[in-house]
């Protein structure tokens, strides 16, 4: 945890993906706690990022909780964020200000005390990562909290085919348990919608505001559009619905190649969801 005045121990914070879980306190060790170091992430990150910040200080605002840092440093820290395209080099040294950081190619011998950090496609939300960190020829760390080895309908999955022998993986044990298969779970998932649509109910989905919805929307407009069940309108509710959907179809080359290809072919931008009204 960090206080008032450990910032000098950092040299950069890199962040993984758009979800509060890993940005969700970055506004306030900038703002409040007055950390100055570079920030990297990928351009959807920082364009989700922010959003996803935006309709959370919305919704605890309605429910009259207060927020530890104020609205500004949102916006104010994501403008500070230096943004990457995937496999994009980035040689940091020890911070002693804002020039102690740029782009570089990959270092054939390092530095005694240089890092060079990499973004890699981690699948699991638009943009997100999972970092290499390398510090000479031998010492390669993999930092992959949040990835997904299974392709998604508009996401690549992971790859670490590159490097087989890191010296550490970083990772995280969350859903290291989870034995149901991607198909059983998505047959159940439309079975109950349908069942509970057809049985004169409603469907609501709590999720998160700029990520995983994005999947669960291109899954639910594409089944609408292959079955019979255009009566039944989908609606994504909530404060920055509208301009999520429109930074989604901004970002099409950072989804996977089937995206990619249809529009090509079609011209018709696959998060145009024709069964699907966004509403803030």
């Amino acid at each position: 945890l960090l206080s008032k005045g450990d910032s000098t121990q950092l040299d950069a914070i890199l962040i993984s993906n758009s979800s509060l879980a890993s940005c969700g306190a970055l506004p306030y060790v900038v703002g409040v706690l007055g950390c100055n170091v570079p920030i990297y992430a990928t351009l959807p990150t920082v364009k989700m990022g922010r959003l996803t910040h935006y309709d959370t200080f919305s919704a605890r605002h309605k429910n009259g909780l207060v927020e530890p840092f104020p609205l500004d440093a949102v916006d104010n820290t994501f403008e500070t964020i230096t943004p990457l395209k995937y496999s994009q080099h980035v040689q940091l040294r020890r911070y002693r200000g804002p020039s102690q950081a740029e782009e570089t190619s990959p270092p054939e011998t390092s530095e005694e005390g240089t890092v060079c950090v990499t973004p890699h496609p981690a699948g699991h939300l638009l943009g997100a990562c999972y970092w290499h960190i390398s510090a000479g020829e031998t010492d390669d760390i993999l930092y992959a909290l949040a990835f997904n080895n299974k392709p998604e309908r508009h996401l690549p999955c992971v790859n670490f085919d590159k490097f087989q022998r890191p010296a550490a993986l970083i990772t995280s044990s969350r859903n290291a348990l989870t034995s149901v298969s991607r198909k059983q779970l998505d047959q159940f998932f439309f079975d109950t919608i349908v069942q509970t649509l057809r049985n004169n109910g409603n469907v609501l989905i709590p999720t998160d505001t700029a990520g995983r919805i994005l999947e669960i929307a291109l899954a639910l407009s594409q089944r609408w559009a292959a079955t019979n069940l255009s009566l039944y309108p989908i609606v994504i509710l909530h404060d920055v619905a509208f301009r999520t959907v429109e930074f989604a179809k901004s970002l099409l080359e950072w989804t996977n190649e089937t995206i990619i290809h249809q529009f090509e072919n079609t011209r018709e931008n696959p998060f145009h969801f024709k069964a699907t009204k966004s509403d803030s």
